[in-house]
């Protein structure tokens, strides 16, 4: 099993880095966020967080909107791999559908981990403060790991259950649009209106921000056991979901 999963997962990694287009918007993607956009919004936002200034506030922000766009969007290689006969082959071959979903969602995972790296990069040599003590630094990668699995792990559910690579983007933008502008992105969700707060409390990507946040600049809305606590449930939860849809995925 574990060298089926390997196996997977080695070649999303080829996939990936054999295609210098996804290597390079991988690059320029967080550049954009963190330094065009953010040192454009820094001077005329404001964090509520005393001592934090904007770029520092968004640092986590922008490793969140990493995560969101890369992990969600990878479900299209499974609509790909069937569209191509690979899929087929797959699902034939003696492997379980469980180790297809795991070494997919480690592909995923890894190239996540290789444009949030280049984030803490960039930032670092912008000089951006931020917590680098070991604890902090090994629970935010845990953070990262657990919240990019659980998009990656929806990306693939839902293409599980498509053939259209235009319908899944559809649908993708639908689910991306909100957690994109309610997750605390940008600012902190206390300052949305209380009739759309709600929809930032809901929603899986809010907490993983705020643990980041809290581990990376000490600031945060919620507890962090609280953040872990939401993290953790929502990805044992999508985990077990998608496992079942996967199973039944037609062929």
């Amino acid at each position: 099993m574990f060298q089926d999963i390997y196996t997977i997962w080695l070649r999303e990694l080829k996939l990936f880095f054999r295609k210098k287009s996804r290597v390079l918007s991988s690059l320029l993607f967080p550049f954009f966020w963190l330094f065009i956009f953010g040192a454009s919004f820094g001077s005329v936002v404001n964090t509520q967080f005393e001592g934090v200034d904007y770029m520092t506030f968004m640092l986590p922000g922008v490793i969140g909107l990493v995560i969101l766009f890369q992990s969600m969007f990878f479900g299209v290689s499974i609509i790909w791999d069937r569209r191509f006969g690979f899929l087929k082959e797959m699902l034939v071959a003696p492997i379980t559908r469980n180790s297809i979903v795991m070494g997919k969602t480690l592909g995923g995972v890894t190239t996540v981990f290789f444009q949030v790296i280049i984030v803490w990069i960039l930032a670092l040599i912008y000089g951006v403060p931020m917590n680098l003590g070991f604890f902090s630094v090994l629970l935010a990668i845990l953070v990262i790991f657990v919240t990019s699995s659980t998009f990656v792990l929806i990306g693939i559910a839902i293409a599980s259950r498509l053939s259209d690579p235009q319908g899944f983007q559809f649908i993708m933008n639908l689910f991306i649009a909100p957690l994109f502008f309610l997750s605390g992105v940008f600012f902190p969700i206390t300052q949305l209106p209380s009739w759309i707060s709600w929809a930032s409390y809901i929603s899986p990507l809010t907490y993983g921000i705020d643990a980041l946040r809290e581990l990376m600049t000490g600031t945060s809305v919620f507890l962090l056991w609280q953040n872990l606590a939401v993290v953790a449930g929502v990805f044992i939860v999508i985990l077990v979901l998608t496992d079942q849809l996967f199973k039944h995925s037609p062929i």
